[in-house]
This record gives C-alpha cells, sequence and structure tokens, in this order.
C-alpha cells in the first residue's frame, strides 16, 4: 500500500481551482490546492491523495472521468503507514 499525490489540473484562477477542489471533494476525492509562480504567472495546481496499491489507480481514474479528468501527473509516492 501507498499513499498517492496526483495532479489532476493546473488553471491559473484561485477560484476556478477552489471550485474544482470542492467539486472532488464532494465526490469522495481528497483534494486540496497549492500554488506556485512561474516565469512571473501564478498557477494553482488540483492535488489528489489516494491510498492503495498501483492496480487501484484505474479506480480513482474512473472516480475522475466525471470531473472530465483524464490525464494525471504523479507529483508523490510513499509507503503507506
Amino acid at each position: 500500500m501507498y499513499n498517492y499525490v496526483y495532479q489532476v489540473a493546473a488553471v491559473k484562477n484561485a477560484a476556478g481551482a477552489e471550485s474544482m477542489r470542492q467539486k472532488l471533494q464532494k465526490g469522495g476525492i481528497s483534494a486540496r490546492v497549492t500554488q506556485s509562480e512561474s516565469n512571473g504567472v501564478m498557477w494553482y495546481r488540483i492535488l489528489v491523495s489516494f491510498k492503495g496499491n498501483p492496480e487501484d489507480t484505474r479506480k480513482l481514474r474512473e472516480a475522475l472521468a466525471p470531473h472530465g479528468i483524464s490525464t494525471i501527473i504523479l507529483r508523490g509516492k510513499a509507503p503507506a503507514k
């Protein structure tokens, strides 16, 4: 078992990022927003946390699909305690 962190979106609008986070949370997906600046542009990244094994990632993808999310980027993976 691992604790995963996936980036599911990056937007330039804080309100849009927060709206997406709330929709994911309502759908039972643990999500948070981080921000960082790149070349003078502020980006708001929506990250989801997921606990499972590599095969369980399919379930996460299925849960994200109704939200229009088909591409996810692995940002962190650590053994679950």
